[in-house]
């Protein structure tokens, strides 16, 4: 709770008064709109502390408020507490438990006792009862008046409660917190915001999904529309979502609110105005068209109330908006369709009546404005003729009976051509009958000749078919013994090759056993023979030298040194075949290397050289 004086609510003058009129309008249209701010008023007054309304901070309780009271109201005052020592032991008379507070007179005079031991209160001072601080003992409440004693009131105020108190001439409303009143300063009441005592509900009517031309299927809701609740000359209104409160101002205007309000002073509370969308159909409307055919129209209206002093100003004995609208619109349609003929509405039928709507939906549309609604949709539902429907459906029942006449002729004649097809099916089928029969017995007679010839064929092919089971038998009996015989050549001649196999494999393995020797003692041979011819080599090439320098001695006569050399050379290769020779004397059977082999071919060639 802030801090102010205290002052009467300012008197509104004509101007002002519209004004703010125009403002909550605006507010109201905005919340339909989708404004996510709706209008509220400031409601609660700002109080200052006075010598008879004291405000309590979080760390004062009810005996600090009444020393800040009796220093507030001065010295010229009489005390609200006691001056008596209340830390008595021995000789204690009187106990103020904690969380109490003593109610006594003080020469008849309001007097409070803290809490403590007293052995004496002083003169003249009296103690009547004593009370809990913060909650009423009678009821057990802990909002509103928790403690009252002669004059001085202690009023405790939670979060979501507000009271209203009297003060001078006006009446104000203060917040949550806690206070001390004294009089003259009064208490009117306490009111819960979140819980205003009188409810009020409206009725919506809603169409059902089940309808025809004749009677729509509606259905009533129950809604709760707000609550409002009055204390003193204040009355708090809260407006359920899809709702707007409407407020008498003291000249007569009216102001509308969404949410919470509060109407004070000269104000007066009228009722809660839906706001929400609906949509309805009209009753059918007997009409007469251009060429004087009865017809039947209906149509469906979407609305929903835009400015709600306009509709409660307007509104006369109407409970609905849709009811005045509903009148307006019968006019506006007699006079149309007193404009068009049969075959233009048959032909706007066709089209969705989309010419129809738009000539009548301005000036439906003004009309609703007129009320304080809004029209949101307009939608011609049936146009019907009843008299030329009846001509018709007593035409075609008429058609109907000649067509079924008809029917009738015709299917006689259906019948009676169906006999005679019956009996004449019944002569084919006797004539029939007679060459199938012919037929069939001709058949039977080629049947009997063809199994006898059958059964002569089976009986020759089984016949045939035994002497050649017979000689198939005896040629098979003939093979299997072939088969067999050979089987036993050919198992003798397996075993046969077998044993020769394993001969060979002995041999085989023995011959290579002995060829393995006679190879290595070859090679070890061949070895000591290249031994010696590599020093036979050397010599050769020790005398080579020898003769070079012979040769260069005999460089006169190149003859000589060329027989001398052939010579020599002759020596060499005789030196080697007789190692060689010797060493294949000694091992027949080796394998001559290759280089060897070359050597001795070489010999062969100088040889015959």
């Amino acid at each position: 709770v802030t801090i102010s004086q205290f002052s009467p609510p300012p008197e509104k003058t004509r101007d002002s008064t519209k004004e703010i009129m125009d403002l909550k309008s605006n507010e109201a249209k905005n919340v339909v709109q989708g404004s996510t701010t709706p209008f509220r008023f400031d409601f609660v007054t700002k109080v200052t502390e006075t010598k008879n309304l004291i405000v309590l901070t979080n760390d004062m309780d009810l005996v600090d408020g009444l020393r800040r009271m009796q220093q507030i109201s001065g010295k010229s005052s009489y005390p609200l507490l006691t001056n008596a020592d209340n830390h008595a032991t021995c000789a204690t008379r009187y106990t103020i438990q904690q969380g109490t507070i003593g109610c006594a007179t003080y020469y008849g005079r309001t007097h409070f006792l803290p809490p403590g031991n007293y052995s004496f209160l002083g003169p003249a001072t009296t103690l009547h009862t004593t009370k809990d601080i913060d909650i009423d003992t009678k009821s057990g409440k802990t909002a509103g008046t928790l403690l009252k004693w002669k004059d001085i009131s202690y009023v405790g105020l939670p979060e979501n409660h507000v009271a209203v108190i009297q003060v001078g001439p006006a009446q104000h409303c203060i917040g949550s917190g806690r206070y001390l009143l004294r009089r003259p300063v009064t208490l009117y009441g306490v009111v819960d915001v979140q819980k205003l005592q009188n409810k009020v509900t409206a009725i919506g009517i809603d169409e059902g999904a089940n309808q025809n031309d004749e009677k729509d299927v509606q259905r009533k809701v129950t809604m709760k529309a707000g609550e409002f609740q009055k204390c003193g000359s204040l009355t708090f209104i809260r407006a359920q979502p899809g709702f707007a409160a409407v407020v008498q101002d003291p000249d007569g205007s009216l102001s509308d609110s969404v949410g919470f309000t509060v109407a004070r002073g000269g104000q007066v509370f009228k009722s809660f105005v839906d706001l929400q969308h609906y949509a309805r159909t009209t009753r059918p409307f007997h009409l007469e068209s251009k060429d004087r055919q009865e017809l039947l129209v209906r149509v469906q209206i979407r609305w929903c109330i835009v400015q709600p002093t306009i509709w409660l100003e307007r509104k006369g004995a109407y409970a609905d908006i849709f009811d005045a609208i509903e009148e307006i619109m019968q006019s506006l349609l007699r006079d149309y369709m007193a404009r068009h003929t049969y075959d233009e509405c048959r032909q706007q039928q066709a089209e969705g009546y989309e010419k129809f709507e738009k000539l009548i939906r301005p000036v439906c549309e003004t009309e609703m404005s007129n009320l304080g609604g809004k029209l949101l949709g307009f939608e011609v539902r049936s146009i019907r003729f009843p008299l030329l429907e009846k001509r018709n459906t007593i035409r075609a029942q008429k058609e109907a009976v000649m067509k079924e006449k008809q029917l009738e002729e015709e299917r006689a004649l259906d019948i009676e051509n169906e006999e005679r097809k019956r009996e004449q099916a019944r002569f084919d089928d006797s004539h029939a009958h007679a060459l199938r029969r012919e037929k069939h017995l001709v058949r039977m007679a080629e049947l009997t000749a063809e199994q006898n010839m059958q059964r002569q064929r089976e009986e020759a092919k089984l016949k045939y078919a035994t002497a050649r089971s017979e000689t198939k038998q005896a040629q098979v009996r003939l093979e299997a013994k072939l088969r067999q015989v050979k089987l036993e050549q050919e198992v003798a001649k397996s075993r046969a090759i077998a044993e020769a196999e394993r001969l060979i494999s002995v041999t085989k393995a023995k011959c290579d056993q002995n060829l393995a020797i006679v190879q290595a003692n070859a090679d070890a041979m061949v070895a000591e023979a290249e031994a010696k011819a590599a020093a036979i080599m050397k010599e050769a090439e020790a005398q080579a030298k020898a003769a070079t320098l012979i040769g260069s001695a005999y460089k006169a006569n190149p003859q000589f040194l060329k027989f001398k050399m052939s010579e020599i050379k002759a020596e060499i290769l005789k030196m080697r075949a007789e190692a060689l020779a010797k060493g294949l004397a000694a091992n027949q059977g080796v394998m001559v290397p290759k280089h060897l082999q070359k050597e001795i071919s070489q010999m062969d060639s100088d040889s015959l050289l």
